[in-house]
């Protein structure tokens, strides 16, 4: 047996969530041994593709080999930012621009960014657009989010999302009150009320950060 996924750059959106929700149920017995082995066995289960059962049966010389091999897990992946990737064939470019999005794209991100472990594709698809599109425009973005969690690398995911968090906390004063003021034309012109909960909540927000810059305690996400 051997490992399905032996680097960082192998594992894809999909495999890293299997990955993490595969610790976190690992069965917690209040006995240290135990809980390590059983976080052995729920790691080696995906990075094998294996059930953790065949894992479990394994000789503990094989057993052991493996678990070596997962030694890259503790290894900081590197941070190198892209601005496009081909996914499923597909030439995706990543908007690499704060300053430049849309009112869509900002609103999104704020209300996803609440649960970002659970949105993490839908997070990475506001800024991942197919090549020559704009955001929700003249393409399915179902397919999009689809192409992210089988084939976009966890590296470039986390490098992407990190980039925009930094991004976001060197927004200006100056764009902070540009982007109230749209929104509050974009207010004026929506008729759906769940749209105009968000572009509310969404104001709410940037005066808030506003109101930390203006104080010099910086933006926080």
């Amino acid at each position: 047996m051997e490992l399905k996924y032996k680097k960082w750059e192998d594992i894809t959106v999909n495999v890293f969530e299997e990955l993490t929700a595969a610790i976190a149920n690992a069965e917690e017995t209040g006995i240290e041994d135990v809980d390590i082995l059983n976080k052995h066995i729920s790691i080696l289960s995906v990075l094998c593709e294996e059930d953790e059962e065949v894992i479990a049966n394994l000789n503990p010389s094989e057993f052991y080999k493996l678990v070596k091999q997962t030694d890259f897990l503790n290894e900081q992946p590197k941070k190198d930012i892209i601005n496009k990737v081909i996914l499923n064939g597909k030439e995706y470019e990543i908007f690499l621009s704060v300053g430049e999005m849309t009112m869509s794209q900002y609103i999104d991100f704020q209300t996803l960014y609440k649960d970002s472990k659970k949105n993490f594709k839908q997070l990475l698809a506001i800024f991942i657009l197919p090549k020559g599109k704009k955001y929700c425009d003249g393409y399915d973005i179902q397919e999009v989010i689809n192409d992210i969690g089988e084939y976009l690398p966890i590296t470039d995911a986390n490098n992407i999302l990190f980039f925009f968090v930094l991004a976001f906390q060197s927004l200006t004063k100056a764009t902070l009150k540009s982007l109230v003021r749209q929104l509050k034309k974009m207010k004026k012109n929506e008729k759906n009320r769940e749209k105009i909960n968000q572009i509310e909540m969404a104001i709410t927000q940037i005066q808030q950060a506003t109101n930390l810059v203006e104080n010099g305690d910086g933006f926080s996400m």
